[in-house]
């Protein structure tokens, strides 16, 4: 019996009430789907013979025409070299239809190329078989995805279990090799310790393993300096050779693939596989799973040079821990048992290192503490820290010490746990003790001397006011009578009597600096220096004098101290000037963080930052060996007979900056001027006052 026609199978085919298309019009459609179909579509005969085979199917086989592919059988080993076509047949005539067959088929040039077969069986009346056709689709690229995706699962499950770089690098090779030609691998690491390439691992038939090399030109060097994957083909690697950037080094490869290997940080390495004879071994696609591949291996890397560092990290710590000068131990949050001790620990409690380990860490401490440490234990979180915190201990012997304790939370040997370290601040305690009660009678005795001061200074005035006011009545009652040499006597006691009652007002001044303070505010120095300069302008007249005020700042301070600084400061600029020129003096502020130059020791308040009040003049100056001397009571560097004063006035200024938590110094030369710099905090907290 003839087979049904196909123009028969067509209309079986179309969807039920559409019209039927002519017997041409059939046809026609027929060959178009078949022609022009994605999939390769064939028919052949019971016994193999290939009765049609479609463009796609030819393409996909590599056939230039269907006679050329006529003449050869589909029933041929070389067309499925992994499957058996008899069975096929025999599977396909039991079961009329066989669909998502997976096989390899090979293509006139030999490469096997991956198909997905859905087949029938077209029968006659009689149920014999007239014809096999099929649809072949061509499914490489899947099965290579699925390889790739496979051979990097292997490698990633290597990556987290092997714990030996060798052993993965191995495994790495083997997985590379089941999808790309991989007989000559090998890694390469940059060390930049050092900025020698190492060969890591390295497998190849003709080279042996190289020793430790700079960069230098090779292909592998310029793959790591440029950070990309590359396939050196001849054509590439001429073309680097001529732009200088590759050198031939080892013998020479006809293809060579190689990736860098990445980290989220750097760049670490090279990974390269390369084929001797075939020009033609490596695509693309094998430059893109090999550079997956190599972001494994350079995790792989990272992972193992993490473990490294921390292994040398434990190394350190515990040499560190062994040899502190310090008490230190480890004990466990949850039992406070402790778990490790140092030497020093066992010298200065006086228990051995077994002792210590079978203690808990509450047994060194008074009972009376013991509650508010337990309070603290159950607080502790891994990571926390605690930095020079007081408590107290007690040694084997019984004997309870002082100690600031540093500790920090963490994990030792997957327990929470807590590091310590112990100083022993007892004798410290008992000094510091012995400081505040010093500091307490030194306090008390400088109150007295203030006070002493005081009254002294009070009392002495009416003395001197006896003297003055008996010498004005001797000198115009009996002056006439007293002579020459004796109106000369008068004037010198009276003479006297008037610096004795200045030493004692500047001596008064200098003592109320710190008993008659006023609480701080804010004070604009800006107007400060307008008062002062008010009260200053006969003398600013007679020596004509040019006084310059720049920016001022606001400053929390005392304002009458603030004015008893400036007018002192800038009456001494009048006052020691050069008689040949005018004085010239310069009033300004700044911010002290921008001069960390000056030799300024102010407490700076937080946020705040300091001030800076410069006055400068052009004056005498003086030599800056005597800087220290100057800014004490009653020291002068000039007779009082070249410069009035008694010497008290910078003393006074020193004190009055170093009770606002500030300082006082100068630069200055002899013949040169002198710069008077006060450095003071802007800001203090509220009932912060020295």
């Amino acid at each position: 019996m003839n087979p049904p026609a196909p123009h028969d199978q067509t209309k079986q085919s179309l969807a039920y009430g559409e019209a039927w298309p002519s017997f041409d019009e059939s046809e026609n459609l027929l060959e178009v789907f078949i022609n022009n179909a994605p999939i390769g579509i064939y028919r052949t005969t019971s016994d193999g013979r290939i009765l049609l085979a479609n463009p796609a199917l030819l393409r996909m086989l590599g056939y230039s025409s269907f006679g050329e592919l006529a003449a050869r059988n589909l029933d041929e080993e070389t067309f499925e070299p992994n499957y058996e076509r008899s069975l096929f047949k025999a599977k396909l005539e039991r079961e009329g239809e066989i669909r998502g067959l997976e096989s390899e088929w090979m293509t006139r040039d030999g490469k096997a190329v991956f198909v997905r077969e859905h087949a029938r069986v077209v029968r006659g009346a009689d149920e014999s078989v007239l014809y096999y056709e099929g649809t072949v689709e061509d499914i490489t690229e899947r099965k290579r995805y699925e390889a790739e995706r496979h051979a990097i699962l292997e490698i990633i499950q290597g990556v987290n279990t092997t714990a030996n770089l060798d052993e993965l690098l191995r495994l790495t090779h083997q997985s590379l090799g089941k999808l790309i030609y991989a007989e000559n691998c090998f890694v390469a690491l940059y060390d930049r310790t050092d900025e020698m390439l190492r060969m890591r691992y390295f497998v190849d038939e003709h080279d042996a393993t190289p020793p430790p090399q700079k960069l230098g030109r090779s292909c592998t060097a310029y793959v790591f300096r440029t950070g990309r994957p590359v396939l050196m083909t001849e054509d590439v690697f001429c073309a680097l050779i001529e732009q200088g950037e590759v050198e031939s080094v080892g013998t020479p490869p006809a293809t060579w693939l190689g990736v860098p290997l990445r980290t989220p940080s750097e760049i670490i390495g090279v990974l390269v596989v390369q084929h001797y004879d075939d020009s033609h071994a490596y695509t693309a696609r094998d430059l893109d799973f090999l550079s997956s591949v190599g972001g494994q291996i350079a995790l792989a890397i990272e992972r193992q040079r993490a473990v490294e560092a921390s292994q040398e990290s434990e190394k350190r710590y515990r040499l560190m821990f062994e040899s502190n000068p310090l008490p230190a131990w480890v004990y466990d949050l949850e039992t406070l048992r402790f778990l490790a001790v140092n030497e020093a620990a066992v010298v200065h409690y006086g228990y051995s290192r077994e002792e210590f380990l079978g203690m808990f860490v509450t047994e060194i401490r008074p009972a009376e503490d013991i509650p508010m440490f337990l309070e603290r234990v159950s607080a502790v979180i891994v990571g926390s820290n605690v930095v020079a915190a007081p408590s107290r201990h007690q040694t084997k012997d019984g004997q309870t010490i002082d100690v600031e304790i540093s500790s920090r939370a963490l994990f030792f040997d997957g327990r929470r746990a807590e590091l310590v370290t112990a100083n022993d601040i007892t004798e410290r305690r008992i000094a510091e003790e012995k400081l505040r009660e010093f500091s307490v009678k030194l306090e008390q005795s400088n109150r007295e001397l203030q006070d002493f001061a005081s009254v002294a200074s009070h009392d002495l005035q009416e003395p001197l006011r006896k003297v003055q006011a008996f010498g004005d009545r001797l000198k115009t009652k009996c002056g006439a009578a007293l002579g020459d040499e004796g109106r000369d006597y008068i004037e010198r006691m009276q003479s006297a009597a008037r610096r004795m009652q200045n030493l004692i007002n500047d001596l008064l001044t200098f003592s109320r600096v710190a008993t008659k303070a006023q609480p701080f505010v804010r004070v604009d120095l800006a107007e400060v220096a307008r008062g002062v300069l008010s009260d200053l302008e006969v003398r600013v007249e007679e020596t004509g004098a040019r006084v310059e005020v720049g920016e001022m700042m606001h400053v929390d301070a005392d304002p009458l101290q603030m004015r008893q600084l400036l007018q002192n400061l800038i009456g001494n600029a009048l006052k020691f000037r050069r008689p040949e020129e005018p004085p010239l003096v310069r009033v300004h502020c700044r911010p002290a963080a921008h001069h960390p130059d000056e030799h300024s020791h102010a407490a700076r308040a937080p946020g705040g930052g300091s001030c800076q009040i410069v006055i400068g003049d052009n004056g005498i100056g003086f030599d800056e060996k005597y800087l220290d001397r100057i800014f004490t009571v009653f020291q002068r560097l000039h007779g009082r007979h070249e410069y009035e004063g008694t010497g008290v006035g910078l003393a006074v200024c020193r004190r009055i900056a170093e009770r606002h938590g500030g300082s006082i110094t100068a630069r200055s030369a002899p013949g040169q001027g002198a710069t008077f710099v006060v450095t003071l905090p802007i800001e203090h907290h509220e009932g912060e006052h020295h």
